[in-house]
This record gives structure tokens, C-alpha cells and sequence, in this order.
């Protein structure tokens, strides 16, 4: 985790996480070098707390061999961001279309060491809203449906905001089927 807190802070911290094939990197600038949310709101005195989801980025290390293969995987995130059909660039699309911005959005990308667990990121953020106190989630893709756990099981989080959450959690006997992704088996969480 990273965190900067200003000298007179607003009350409720931003806490970040990213979504699937990210790290916190995906909130620290963009492709193209200009500032990311930690600094924007870093400026208007949130604290700003960014969070590696476990087996990924600064939480990468384990004991599991994971392996990425890049040519395939580059196309992969080229689509799957809506960037366009590799390497033609959608219409319209406000990505920048250099060759340096394109290099560094695929340098974001961080192989899972390990299975996502939803349960297990939800409980650690639930940890840390239990240490820093009241706080709003922000959320990217994967990231979403641990938003949603955790803002079920903590009080102390205030709001979430899920940018294109993954996944939703449903009331119990309307949990529609299980999707198969590139990631394994999305399962739509319950809720109870």
C-alpha cells in the first residue's frame, strides 16, 4: 500500500483500488504522463491510499511461477480497454494514439501471481478502513465487486465509487449464471 496525507486534511480519506492486470500504478499517472487521481486529489487534500490488490504489483511476491506473454496479452488489454482491435485504433477514442503513451499503458499491466480472491482483498480493505476510520472506496473493473463486499461488511465506508465495476453482488435466488473470462470463473457474489 501507499498513502500520502496533507498537512490539513479533508475528512474522509479516498482509498483505490484497480482492476484486473493493474496495479496502483493505474491511479498514479496515465499513459501519456499526465497526473493521475493520487495527485489530483492529493492537491484538493484528500488523503489518498492506493492498494495492490494481493499477488499483484507491489503485493506480487509469492511462491506460485505465473507467466505473461506479451504480444498476446498487449491485444488482449487493447481491446478489452476499447482502445480498438490491435493495432488500429477506434474512432473517436480519446486514448492517446503515440507509440510512447501506448508502451507505457501496456507497461501498466502486472501478471496475477495467484488466484483472485474477492474474500480475501474484501477482508484486507475492511482491515484498513478499520485503522484509518471513515473513508470512500474508489474502485476500477475487477475492483468492483470488492467494493461492494466490502462496503457490506464495514461500516466505515461511506461511499463507493466503482469505475466499470466487473461484477455485482445479487440478492439470494435472482444470481444469474457464472462467466467464464480470460481471469477463470466470474461468479456473481450473493448477497445476504
Amino acid at each position: 500500500m501507499f498513502y500520502q496525507i496533507p498537512s490539513n486534511p479533508r475528512p474522509y480519506p479516498l482509498v483505490f483500488l484497480h482492476g484486473a492486470g493493474q496495479s496502483m500504478r493505474t491511479w498514479q499517472t496515465t499513459p501519456d504522463g499526465r497526473e493521475g487521481f493520487q495527485n489530483i486529489f492529493l492537491r484538493k487534500n484528500y488523503p489518498v491510499y492506493l492498494v495492490d490488490q494481493p499477488r499483484r504489483g507491489w503485493s506480487g511476491r509469492s511462491t506460485v511461477d505465473a507467466e505473461i506473454k506479451a504480444t498476446p496479452d498487449d491485444q488482449f488489454w487493447f481491446a478489452q480497454f476499447r482502445i480498438g482491435t490491435y493495432p488500429n485504433f477506434n474512432q473517436d477514442v480519446a486514448f492517446p494514439q503515440d507509440e510512447q503513451s501506448l508502451n507505457q499503458f501496456f507497461r501498466q499491466m502486472t501478471p496475477n501471481t495467484g488466484a483472485f480472491d474477492a474474500k480475501v482483498i474484501s477482508d484486507s480493505l475492511d482491515q484498513l478502513f478499520n485503522r484509518i476510520g471513515n473513508g470512500v472506496l474508489v474502485t476500477h473493473s475487477q475492483g468492483g465487486i470488492v467494493g461492494w463486499l466490502v462496503g457490506m461488511q464495514s461500516d466505515k465506508v461511506k461511499g463507493i465509487v466503482a469505475y466499470e465495476p466487473g461484477n455485482f453482488p445479487f440478492p439470494e435466488g435472482e444470481v444469474p449464471p457464472t462467466i467464464t473470462s480470460k481471469f477463470g470463473d466470474i461468479k456473481p457474489a450473493v448477497a445476504s
